[in-house]
């Protein structure tokens, strides 16, 4: 009886300690960027907007798709409805809403992230620190856990990559041409 439930509790303890493995190509993408490759994976997505945009923290999953000069993160509420958002190399990003056909542009000295896709994939530095308009901000990444989180005094936000796969095209770009557009003004 021993030996079963000695053999059930290192079953157990070796389930825990278990770490997501990482794909191959990780690697390889660490090492020499994107090189013009395109990637898509799932994610998990949790965070607390509440100061910036009078919205109650919470918990979503979502889709990603990325290369070095495009991301698109498609976000499914707990209700069903789905918010893209969508970066470019030299446009704003982002903020759109099929449902209620709405596209909110995201400006700010903060927004201008040239290398989006290598932070959110932690293929830049670990972590980062940095002040805008007086506002700390803290990016970390964790690859062992492939976690991302950005924190601040007015937002934070944590993402954990569940799956990442390469991706022979990239989706078609959102038609936006009849939603109603509006700028939101950042504070950073």
């Amino acid at each position: 009886m021993r030996k079963i439930i000695f053999f059930f509790l290192l079953l157990i303890l070796s389930s825990c300690s278990l770490k997501p493995s990482l794909p191959s190509f990780y690697d390889d993408l660490r090492e020499k960027g994107f090189n013009s490759r395109k990637f898509w994976g799932k994610v998990y997505l949790e965070g607390d907007l509440s100061q910036l945009f009078n919205l109650s923290q919470g918990g979503s999953y979502g889709t990603f798709y990325l290369n070095e000069s495009f991301f698109l993160l498609t976000i499914k509420s707990p209700f069903g409805e789905e918010v893209y958002f969508q970066w470019e190399k030299e446009t704003p990003p982002k903020l759109i809403i099929p449902a209620k056909a709405k596209v909110y542009l995201l400006k700010g000295e903060g927004v201008k992230i040239p290398d989006l896709p290598y932070y959110f994939l932690g293929l830049k530095e670990a972590r980062k620190e940095l002040k805008l308009k007086g506002i700390p901000i803290i990016y970390t990444f964790e690859v062992e856990n492939m976690e991302g989180k950005i924190r601040s005094s007015l937002f934070f936000i944590l993402w954990r990559i569940k799956e990442i796969h390469p991706l022979e095209t990239l989706p078609p770009p959102i038609d936006i041409t009849q939603f109603k557009e509006k700028s939101i003004k950042l504070p950073f």
